[in-house]
């Protein structure tokens, strides 16, 4: 990068050429894993804590949204093998505590990251959160989604809930 080039703008355009090889990325997951949990330690500690309990002491900081990481999550969500990915117990979690950051550009990447774990009580209503994540139709979903019975069996609603909670 020359001296008018920032390091975010760099940062940016770096990650988006790494979210355009998943197939490489995926194949050197640890480093890649790494990468994304120094970033979230370094930035975002009240996020990493809940992923890995060994930094309690640690002072949290508040979640600061930055377009690299939108990049990072995107190279993240473009992965096809999940559960061979290193730390994949620990992604998942991490993931998953995104979905709680109010800032709706996270969410949505967050729960594109965590549909590639396939997760049988939020699979079947992919389509519904993803309406229910997009402005212009959240209004309308909310009025025509439920939780009763005849549109999430109740083997699924624990899980739907608990996603729904952290979303909103």
């Amino acid at each position: 990068a020359d001296a008018s080039t920032d390091l975010q703008t760099y940062g940016s355009c770096l990650w988006k050429i790494v979210a355009g090889v998943p197939d490489l990325m995926e194949s050197h997951s640890k480093e890649i894993v790494q990468i994304l949990l120094s970033i979230v330690y370094f930035r975002y500690i009240n996020i990493y804590r809940s992923v890995h309990p060994l930094f309690e002491e640690i002072t949290p900081r508040r979640f600061k949204y930055s377009p690299n990481f939108e990049s990072i999550l995107d190279l993240f969500s473009n992965f096809q093998s999940p559960k061979k990915l290193y730390h994949s117990d620990g992604l998942y979690k991490l993931f998953d505590k995104l979905l709680s950051v109010p800032q709706l550009e996270v969410q949505k990447k967050a729960f594109h990251c965590i549909l590639l774990w396939k997760p049988q009580g939020i699979m079947p209503y992919k389509d519904t959160i993803e309406r229910l994540l997009t402005p212009s139709t959240f209004k309308e979903e909310l009025a025509r989604f439920t939780l009763s019975t005849e549109d999430v069996p109740k083997y699924h609603r624990k899980e739907i809930a608990l996603l729904l909670a952290k979303l909103f």
